[in-house]
């Protein structure tokens, strides 16, 4: 079961089961069932990890509800996948050079990664870039930047965060939505113990 509960008064204000396992996905359902059950959106949703994604963070800005979690962070994952395609640390996005004027990347080595396509997502734009497949194929560090690439040419791609993204990782950087964030803790555990 998924409950929602009141902070202030460490109650349980909504209960539904499911059997999805993930939690990302409860969150627009359980503030629009609170919404419908009590008759008004609550002003604050204070969530843990499993919650805070682009989708649900667009979502509640659009709502009108303050959103409190962890921020994003996707590192852990763009490392694992880097070293699974075993791209060498030197040749990682960060060595890649960005000319905003050409729209265009270069890689360590000198080669042009040039704008192929753009991907619009809730709360994200990803922009991809495209070596030649010549450069690539004739690199000496072909084996340290795109050992698993076997068509085309290295890719490349930036991510801008949409406006709700963006302001909801200012908010989590201050001192007063962390402080919130913190109480965040006992107050599930508190309410259930109590049962």
């Amino acid at each position: 079961p998924r409950a929602c509960t009141d902070a202030k008064q460490t109650v349980i204000v909504s209960v539904e089961v499911t059997q999805d396992g993930g939690d990302a996905e409860q969150l627009q359902p359980a503030m629009e069932r609170l919404e419908e059950e009590s008759g008004q959106a609550p002003r604050q949703a204070i969530v843990d990890g499993g919650y805070t994604r682009r989708e649900n963070i667009v979502a509640m800005a659009e709502g009108g509800i303050d959103l409190i979690g962890p921020p994003l962070d996707g590192k852990v994952q763009k490392e694992t996948l880097y070293r699974i395609r075993g791209v060498a640390p030197e040749f990682r996005p960060e060595a890649f050079a960005f000319d905003e004027a050409a729209n265009a990347y270069r890689c360590p080595e000198g080669k042009t990664l040039r704008y192929k396509t753009r991907q619009v997502l809730v709360g994200q734009t990803k922009y991809t870039y495209v070596a030649e497949t010549g450069d690539c194929a004739a690199c000496p560090q072909k084996a340290c930047c795109c050992p698993t690439t076997t068509k085309g040419g290295r890719s490349l791609v930036r991510a801008e965060d949409g406006p709700e993204v963006t302001a909801f990782r200012a908010k989590m950087e201050t001192e007063e939505a962390k402080s919130t964030y913190r109480k965040r803790g006992g107050v599930p555990e508190s309410v259930h113990q109590r049962e």
